[in-house]
């Protein structure tokens, strides 16, 4: 049987997590807001999207009961909807985003792992297929999640490279392009 001395010592034990949190989560929003202005004085004027995942709650995760076309469910796999964490146009302008997308993984098809990006399954005659689209709904990431918001910060530094490199690729598309067009 639980006691008051029980309740009271887990209650003090929250209570001391909480404030630790509720001072230390403002600085994961004014990071995020100092690399989004970081982002915006730059100005690629490029989308990138992470391909690191992060799940949503346990509850939200969901098994796939339908089985491929040669009636296997091991090839299937599992289906869940997790966050992508990216730069991109959000309303009027650009900023850090993200965005709910539905994954499937498929780990007994010899590659451990694989995620699959994918909304929903459609049946074809006998087949069931993936579709390789995603929601289109993009949040700026100050609307995140506070779990989503904290892996996100971890993983600013990849997504600065990421920009970096594509705008670095079209720059090199347009000089390319660019002395054709001159020769």
């Amino acid at each position: 049987m639980t006691s008051k001395n029980e309740i009271d010592d887990l209650a003090r034990a929250l209570q001391t997590e909480a404030d630790k949190y509720n001072k230390t989560s403002p600085n994961v929003t004014q990071l995020l807001g100092h690399a989004d202005e970081r982002f915006a004085e730059a100005n690629p004027g490029v989308a990138a999207w992470l391909d690191n995942l992060i799940e949503k709650s346990d509850e939200d995760i969901w098994w796939s009961d339908q089985r491929d076309y040669q009636g296997d469910y091991s090839k299937l796999g599992i289906t869940f909807e997790a966050y992508q964490v990216g730069y991109a146009r959000v309303g009027e302008g650009w900023g850090l985003a993200s965005r709910v997308v539905r994954v499937n993984r498929r780990d007994g098809d010899g590659q451990e792992g694989q995620q699959l990006i994918v909304t929903k399954w459609h049946q074809v005659g006998e087949r069931v297929v993936g579709a390789a689209t995603i929601n289109d709904k993009v949040v700026p990431i100050r609307n995140a999640p506070m779990a989503v918001r904290i892996r996100a910060l971890a993983l600013v530094p990849k997504l600065l490279r990421e920009l970096t490199d594509q705008v670095r690729t079209r720059n090199a598309a347009i000089e390319e392009a660019t002395k054709r067009l001159e020769k």
